[in-house]
């Protein structure tokens, strides 16, 4: 679920003196020179299981491993040689901030190049995106200024209890390096956003014994989907592996092929959460309108929220956007105050202990894919273990966070549920009764998502930008043609989210599908799946779960999401076809 764009150039690095550095900075496969503090360094091949080989592989790998070492050791010409060889295929890349999502990191390449990044990684942290935004794609940067430099050389090769990185080496300066508990609130607000707002619903279908205890069970596997991650992070570190986005454990686990896998799924999953907010913005504006008096129909209201957001998307860099990241956590907590203050003022619906006799199948599935959405999020968990003083903290993190997450869901279950009863929808469906707070609610709604929205278009802006013209937007010369090109990607972008939007029947559609299929497998199934892989490589490290944990999460989550996510397209298509012509006023 994503940091600012950097402008690239490319430098060459024949002037610079070698500088050898200890084994424990390697890549995957190849070597790759890159800066630090003006010198060039020579890492090693990785510890990992490219191209899904096994056992075979690893043994391979460890053996080119101990020849490099055993020959680091000598001063020849012949090593100089191939430094200065291998420096003359890589590139530095300078500017302000960092890099876009999965298109800046090659897929044949592994990118070490540190960043100065950790600001908007946090703002973006802090605004509260919420249903997986953020943790869709991740906020990351490339590289940095000369800020690389100093961010390597203030780490230099400190242990994780001294602020080192996973690895032993500190990949940030020690100032942009924060505790566990700076990190348990980063997860509260990244992953808190509008899927709290179904949690009423969900009671009504499953009644106040079954949505407990499935809201208990979506706790629990959200705390093993945080462990196993990191988990997974550290055994990639005993590797001599940096892993700084959640596509790096593709790598780790099944190569370049992997990669690839997890950040097609991510990108999917990124487009229908962009087409989710315009949703709700869109949804929100209509009733403000609405309640002031006046009428606004689907299609004006979409219409009007891509268009507000047409100029705002031709900010080209994140790191132009990170203004926005203040109105999250606000903008989304007031709403819901609000919300659950005005249902307390309704007449009190009627409520179950067990599901109703009337609450087919799909209803049933879609109210636990629901539950289990509003804990996704974890794939950006790699990035904010690169951000810790002391990564083998981060389970402490992990832990709170579920805690605390669990507890503010319960909340809004069993009041909404309360007073909504056997009513219970989403929470932006039901309120009407006091214009002038439900006004001040969907406003501050609209902001919120607002916020989330263009955060989200400027990452997926980058890449389907690189997808059109064959190259990054930082390779592209400056200029109106430039310009141009952006304008006509973002056009594109918006365009499409519109279109989907408007067809789309409900938020809680959008959100059963997103949550039964992507979201799942990106939180539970991958993360058991890469775990399976490197335990059968022979970790060097002590899984956090027995293997038998995981083959049980791999087959339990494999049959959910075929499951729910026949009952979630069944309905989406279902509703859809009620609504003869979405595209009508």
């Amino acid at each position: 679920p994503g940091a600012a764009m950097a402008t690239h150039h490319r430098e060459p690095l024949h002037h610079l003196t070698p500088k050898p550095q200890p084994p424990h900075h390697l890549t995957p496969t190849t070597t790759t020179t890159i800066m630090r503090s003006g010198s060039k360094v020579e890492r090693e091949p990785l510890l990992i299981a490219e191209g899904g080989d096994g056992d075979d592989d690893v043994e391979r790998v460890m053996s080119r491993q101990q020849q490099h070492q055993a020959g680091s050791t000598g001063t020849g010409t012949s090593s100089s040689a191939n430094r200065s060889r291998s420096s003359s295929r890589n590139r530095t890349r300078s500017g302000g901030g960092g890099g876009v999502g999965f298109g800046e990191t090659d897929v044949d390449e592994f990118n070490f190049q540190r960043s100065s990044s950790s600001g908007a990684t946090a703002a973006a942290a802090s605004s509260g995106l919420g249903i997986a935004e953020v943790g869709a794609v991740g906020l990351y940067g490339s590289n940095s200024n000369s800020n690389s430099g100093s961010s390597s050389s203030s780490g230099g090769n400190n242990s994780a209890d001294d602020g080192g990185d996973v690895d032993g080496e500190s990949r940030l300066p020690s100032d942009m390096l924060v505790g566990w508990k700076s990190i348990t609130w980063m997860i509260v607000a990244i992953i808190i956003g509008l899927g709290v707002l179904g949690l009423p619903a969900t009671a009504a279908h499953l009644g106040w014994v079954l949505s407990i205890g499935f809201l208990l069970l979506a706790g629990l596997c959200a705390q093993y989907s945080g462990a196993t991650i990191a988990g997974l992070v550290e055994e990639a570190a005993a590797r001599k592996m940096h892993v700084r986005i959640y596509s790096d454990l593709g790598l780790l686990a099944f190569g370049h092929r992997g990669r690839q896998v997890v950040e097609a799924t991510q990108y999917l999953f990124l487009g229908g959460v962009i087409v989710a907010l315009q949703f709700t913005a869109a949804k929100s504006l209509k009733q403000v309108v609405e309640t002031a008096g006046h009428s606004l129909c689907v299609v004006s209201s979409n219409a009007f929220i891509a268009g507000a957001m047409l100029p705002m998307t031709q900010l080209q860099h994140l790191k132009e956007v990170t203004w926005v990241a203040v109105l999250g956590v606000a903008m989304i907590v007031v709403p819901l105050v609000i919300y659950l203050h005005e249902t307390a003022t309704m007449p009190q619906g009627r409520t179950e202990v067990f599901p109703a006799s009337d609450v087919d199948f799909n209803h049933f599935v879609n109210a636990i894919t629901t539950i289990m959405f509003a804990f996704q999020g974890q794939t950006i968990f790699p990035e904010l273990m690169s951000h810790m003083r002391r990564p083998r903290d981060f389970p402490k993190a992990v832990k709170v966070s579920v805690i605390f997450m669990t507890t503010v869901y319960g909340v809004v279950m069993i009041v909404g549920y309360h007073y909504m009863g056997h009513q219970g929808l989403y929470l932006i469906d039901y309120v009407d009764a006091k214009a002038s707070l439900t006004t001040a609610a969907n406003s501050m709604l609209i902001l919120h998502v607002m916020a989330s929205y263009l955060l989200n278009c400027n990452v997926m802006n980058h890449v389907i930008y690189k997808w059109l013209y064959g190259h990054t937007l930082h390779d592209a010369p400056r200029g109106r043609s430039t310009r141009l090109r952006w304008f006509l990607v973002t056009l594109l972008m918006l365009g499409a989210c519109m279109v989907f939007a408007i067809i789309a029947p409900s938020l809680g559609d959008l959100v059963n599908i997103l949550g039964s299929s992507l979201g799942c497998i990106l939180t539970f199934t991958f993360p058991a799946a890469f775990s399976l892989r490197v335990i059968a490589t022979a970790p060097l490290t002590p899984p956090p779960f027995p293997q038998a944990l995981h083959n049980a999460v791999l087959v339990l989550s494999t049959l959910f999401i075929f499951l729910s996510t026949y009952t979630s397209v069944h309905t989406f298509i279902r509703h859809v076809q009620e609504n003869d012509n979405p595209f009508t006023c």
